[in-house]
C-alpha cells in the first residue's frame, strides 16, 4: 500500500468519524431554538418554524428531549403568513416509528384549532426516533408537514459501530480489489 493511499484511507477516517458523531444529534428539519418557558424557568423546550403553504407553523415540544414513557405536549401554532389570521380547521397527527424505512403510520390524534393552537399530549414507550406528521386541510388542499423526533438519548455506542463498519468495508474493498488485479511477471 502506498503512501498516498494511507494518506486518503487517514482523511476518510477522520471524515467518517466526524460524520458518525454528527449523527447521534437531535435534528429537526426548520429553524430550532432551544429556550425556557416565559418565566425563566421550568423545563426546557424545543421550538421548529416551519413554513407550509400560505402557513407559518411553530411547533413546540416539552420537554425538549422527551424520555421513553414520560408524558410531554407537542403544541402547534399556525397562522397566515399574509394576513396574520389564525388557522380555524382542525388538524390529524400520526406517526412512524423509526427514522427510515418504516412504512406503518399510526394515528395519534384530530383537533380543533383555538386561536390557530392546537396541542397533543404524546408518550412514547420505546426509545428511538420518530417522524411526527402533521395534516390540515387548507383553501389550497391538504398540507402536510413532517418532522423527526427522538425520544431518549441516542446510543452512545453506534457513531463507534458507523465507524468500525466503514472501516472494515473499506479493508475488504481494498483487499477485493488487490487480489483481482492481474500479477506483474506471472503469465
Amino acid at each position: 500500500m502506498s503512501v498516498r493511499s494511507l494518506i486518503n484511507a487517514a482523511l476518510l477516517l477522520l471524515l467518517l468519524i466526524h460524520a458518525s458523531n454528527a449523527m447521534a444529534a437531535h435534528f429537526a428539519r426548520g429553524v430550532p431554538s432551544f429556550g425556557l418557558n416565559g418565566n425563566g424557568g421550568g423545563q426546557a423546550q424545543q421550538s421548529i418554524i416551519s413554513q407550509v403553504g400560505n402557513y407559518q407553523i411553530l411547533l413546540t415540544i416539552a420537554p425538549a428531549f422527551p424520555e421513553p414513557g414520560e408524558l410531554f405536549e407537542l403544541r402547534v401554532g399556525v397562522m397566515q403568513m399574509d394576513s396574520g389570521l389564525p388557522y380555524k380547521g382542525e388538524m390529524i397527527l400520526s406517526y412512524r416509528q423509526g427514522y427510515w424505512l418504516s412504512s406503518a403510520s399510526y394515528a395519534a390524534g384530530r383537533q380543533a384549532a383555538v386561536n390557530g393552537e392546537v396541542r397533543f399530549p404524546l408518550r412514547f414507550s420505546e426509545r428511538d426516533g420518530y417522524r411526527i406528521s402533521l395534516q390540515m386541510q387548507t383553501a389550497n388542499g391538504q398540507q402536510e408537514l413532517e418532522f423527526p423526533l427522538a425520544v431518549g438519548r441516542p446510543y452512545q455506542s453506534m457513531p463507534l459501530f458507523i465507524t468500525l463498519v466503514c472501516i472494515a468495508l473499506i479493508l475488504l474493498g481494498v483487499r477485493g480489489v488487490q487480489y483481482v488485479r492481474p500479477k506483474e511477471g506471472v503469465s
